[in-house]
């Protein structure tokens, strides 16, 4: 038997649901990896926002193919803001959550 109000679960399961509520639930279903398509070198275009890189790893290379570019990597947040510091070329996705913020 569970001690009184141990969640059944074990592991990493267990965490998640001994510690999610409503408004952490809704920071998971942030859009926070990047697809990152490549028109030329320092030259890049965000194809799409995903919700994990399970997600997108898939997908992205086919989406950048679409859209007549070629594919470079899934990624966060914290690669795309080096973009600037390094020169880049970016142009984000109309959905980014942080486009009004950097």
């Amino acid at each position: 038997d569970l001690p009184e109000g141990m969640p059944e679960k074990e592991g990493g399961d267990a965490l998640v649901a001994s510690t999610t509520n409503e408004s952490s639930a809704r920071r998971l279903a942030t859009k926070s990896v990047y697809c990152i398509c490549q028109h030329s070198y320092g030259n890049l275009q965000c194809g799409a926002m995903f919700y994990s890189l399970f997600q997108c790893q898939p997908s992205c290379p086919r989406l950048c193919h679409s859209k007549g570019m070629a594919y470079n990597t899934c990624d966060g947040v914290r690669r795309v803001t080096w973009f600037t510091r390094l020169h880049y070329r970016w142009v984000t996705c109309p959905d980014d959550p942080l486009a009004g913020v950097r």
